[in-house]
């Protein structure tokens, strides 16, 4: 079994050194509750701003980034894995990346349907990605890859027991994404989560309501913008786990 939790978070707009630390303090509240696993929403380091990472190189991290040193510090301790949202240089380019950070090493998933004015800014990803947690696995994803049919395919052919997403959702699109995590989850049979961010961000007011789906029902989820935690438990596929041993 593994625990997650999801950050439903505010972040300072292209301020990294401070969202950082308010990383670091959700990394704490998320293993005080005993999570394995904190995802956060989409640019959660930078905010959503696109106009402002366009022409602020600065913004961008890296995967060995200085900057990273305080949530790698946390994750150590506490013995937890975060995955952050951040402009990302991967293979020489400028990702909208999920950054998995778990205290000895580091890697990053790209965001591959870019949505409206992110493809003027950032380059597609083309890899899934997939973590492990004992027999527990899980894909990861950021925002509009929830949408994209054959993602979702591709997840279920992972043999994936959760898609977790960080996601920037308005009020206005709640609904639609809503479902389409909730038919997603059916389709993968196993559970399809997103972060949400908790504060108008990149002239987009987010929903909030940041929650998870388990075969197409909801399994939990925060009930306004306020950041918070959402926490939920996974298990592995009957069919990859071990054997009962019976003396």
């Amino acid at each position: 079994m593994v625990r997650v939790a999801l950050v439903q978070s505010a972040s300072l707009r292209g301020d990294v050194v401070a969202n950082v630390a308010h990383h670091v303090e959700w990394i704490e509240r998320a293993a005080g509750v005993g999570a394995q696993l904190v995802a956060f929403p989409e640019l959660s380091l930078t905010g959503y701003e696109l106009d402002l990472v366009a022409v602020a190189p600065s913004l961008t991290v890296t995967e060995d980034d200085p900057r990273l040193e305080p949530i790698r510090r946390a994750c150590a301790a506490a013995g937890i894995t975060a995955v952050v949202g951040a402009p990302a240089l991967l293979d020489g380019r400028r990702r909208l990346a999920a950054v998995v950070i778990d205290g000895e090493s580091t890697r990053s998933y790209a965001k591959r349907r870019l949505f409206g004015r992110e493809a003027d800014v950032f380059t597609p990803g083309t890899e899934p990605l997939v973590l492990t947690f004992g027999d527990v696995r899980v894909a990861l994803g950021v925002c509009a890859d929830l949408g994209a049919a054959g993602q979702v395919d591709e997840t279920a052919r992972l043999e994936a027991d959760a898609w977790v997403l960080g996601s920037l959702v308005s009020a206005e699109g709640y609904e639609l994404e809503a479902q389409q995590a909730a038919d997603a989850a059916g389709r993968i049979g196993g559970v399809v989560a997103f972060a949400n961010h908790a504060a108008p961000t990149g002239g987009w007011t987010p929903a909030g309501r940041s929650a998870a789906w388990r075969e197409g029902s909801r399994l939990a989820a925060a009930e306004g913008r306020d950041e918070s935690l959402v926490v939920f438990e996974l298990t592995a596929r009957e069919t990859r786990r071990p054997p009962s041993r019976h003396d």
